[in-house]
């Protein structure tokens, strides 16, 4: 091999091993930024939609607000939790108290999980809005 093809070829390789990092969101794994919205149904809590605005930071840490409405009234607060590809955790807190949100991501635009709400735990899958 010459020297021309193998100093082509460790260009090459270095070039492509700049590109990995040790960054935890890294290229292919999604952040959270933006709005998400889903809609559930539960036999005891009737119909309702959840609504997020959120913002993750470069360590995974997630904040935004939430606002759900549906038979269990208006609720609204703010979101405080983590996002470790593709883990989702996030506790919804406001005046009524704390509802908590666990799902996992599978794409950029979608999260599957389970949103606790007193005894109850309904599936909940969030999508992010304009996705």
């Amino acid at each position: 091999m010459s020297r021309v093809v193998r100093g082509a070829l460790s260009a090459a390789v270095l070039l492509a091993l700049a590109g990995c990092g040790d960054d935890a969101s890294g290229p292919d794994q999604p952040r959270l930024n933006g709005d998400w919205e889903g809609r559930y149904t539960n036999q005891v809590l009737g119909p309702g939609h959840l609504a997020l605005t959120l913002s993750q930071d470069s360590g995974g840490a997630v904040t935004g607000n939430w606002s759900l409405t549906g038979d269990v009234g208006n609720l609204d607060g703010t979101v405080a939790g983590s996002h470790q590809y593709p883990e989702v955790l996030l506790a919804l807190e406001g005046d009524s108290g704390t509802l908590l949100y666990t799902g996992r991501t599978d794409s950029d635009d979608r999260i599957r999980g389970f949103l606790n709400i007193g005894a109850s735990r309904i599936q909940l899958e969030l999508r992010r809005v304009g996705g």
